[in-house]
């Protein structure tokens, strides 16, 4: 839950509504104004955008200039229109700058975030497609650091809560056939690119986006030094808020039964299949039982328990019957009339996504 925010005190005052006037106070006019750390100033939005304007504007009166030599002045200007322009800079001090997401607005969108409300259907992953995206399997990643005994550093938490929110829009995104773009290592994909994804799909609330935006916004300030403890603090909580509400949202995961299947040519199962090794999987739902078992062909070898993205690559492709044996019935089981090859990769082991089920073999007997 949000903790009450404690209002910076300055020592000027706004001389519109003639009161003492902080960070927090939102009068327009307030432009100008200084902190209790002395030697730095605070600016609102429009100083900034003012400030952004003047410096573009007397560069390209500087540029089209032509007695005026294109030199350090004209280079300054354009920098610091840049700066003001694209990055939310508050304050001027001696140290540099300093962004301006405040805990004003982190306790605003963690509150907005709180109000998102999330559906009760299941994000499944669509049929089997004709045309997917082919991926290979890239190596497996490194295991993660130890947790040190010590209290986690607002940085490190802050890290921690942005990563748990990483690894839920992979899940969402892998199991939905939707990871945009395909193809790139589990440490690669931007939570939030595959939120708008997502959003457009009508997976996750749109609502969650911009939130998740702002929290990475933090986590680029904290590592450039220009954010503070409590910003960082409140960043990591507004994270924590938007992955219990990703968690929330109800879906189903591909799970290999069988990594490598044999194929047959005929249902007599006397001729063996060439073209390619099969893969049986089992289609679960958040409580663990099972709704479809399926094989594919497939493409790099996949080992049983592992849960993997729903992708595939119909360039290659077997364009007649194959058959297999249901080791549950020990029968002669048709697997596809024509499929393409599945190629789904297996996620990390230390997500520990068979914690989230009722047994840790659920799907495999």
């Amino acid at each position: 839950m949000s903790r009450p925010l404690q209002p910076t005190r300055l020592r000027a005052t706004c001389q519109r509504c003639s009161s003492g006037c902080s960070a927090l106070h939102g009068c327009a006019s307030f432009g100008l104004m200084a902190d209790d750390q002395g030697g730095s100033f605070k600016l609102s939005r429009p100083v900034r955008l003012a400030v952004a304007l003047g410096c573009v504007g007397l560069a390209v009166v500087h540029f089209f200039r032509p007695d005026l030599p294109v030199d350090a002045v004209l280079i300054g200007l354009l920098v610091g229109g840049i700066v003001f322009m694209f990055y939310d800079v508050s304050k001027i001090g001696f140290g540099g700058l300093e962004a301006s997401v405040t805990p004003r607005k982190l306790a605003s969108l963690e509150r907005q975030v709180e109000r998102v409300v999330v559906s009760d259907r299941a994000a499944e992953p669509p049929r089997r497609p004709e045309v997917p995206p082919p991926e290979a399997v890239p190596p497996p990643e490194a295991a993660a650091a130890v947790v040190p005994a010590r209290a986690p550093t607002p940085l490190e938490e802050l890290l921690a809560s942005l990563e748990a929110v990483r690894i839920e829009a992979i899940v969402l995104a892998g199991n939905t056939g939707r990871l945009d773009p395909p193809g790139l290592s589990w440490n690669e994909y931007n939570p939030v690119n595959l939120l708008q994804v997502l959003a457009k799909a009508g997976v996750v609330p749109s609502a969650l986006v911009a939130p998740l935006s702002t929290v990475r916004r933090v986590r680029r300030d904290a590592l450039l030094h220009a954010a503070g403890p409590d910003v960082m603090r409140r960043a990591a909580e507004l994270a924590r808020e938007i992955q219990a509400k990703l968690r929330a949202i109800k879906r189903e995961y591909i799970r290999v039964v069988q990594g490598d299947v044999d194929l047959y040519e005929d249902q007599a199962m006397t001729t063996g299949l060439q073209e390619a090794r099969g893969v049986l999987l089992v289609q679960l739902n958040e409580e663990g039982a099972a709704l479809t078992r399926s094989v594919y062909p497939r493409g790099t070898a996949l080992a049983r328990g592992q849960f993997v993205s729903w992708e595939w690559d119909l360039r290659r492709a077997v364009r007649r019957e194959a058959w297999y044996r249901d080791p549950q019935t020990n029968t002669a089981t048709l697997a596809w009339s024509s499929a393409g090859f599945f190629v789904g990769r297996p996620y990390p082991p230390q997500w520990d996504l068979e914690r989230r089920f009722p047994h840790p073999d659920a799907g495999l007997a």
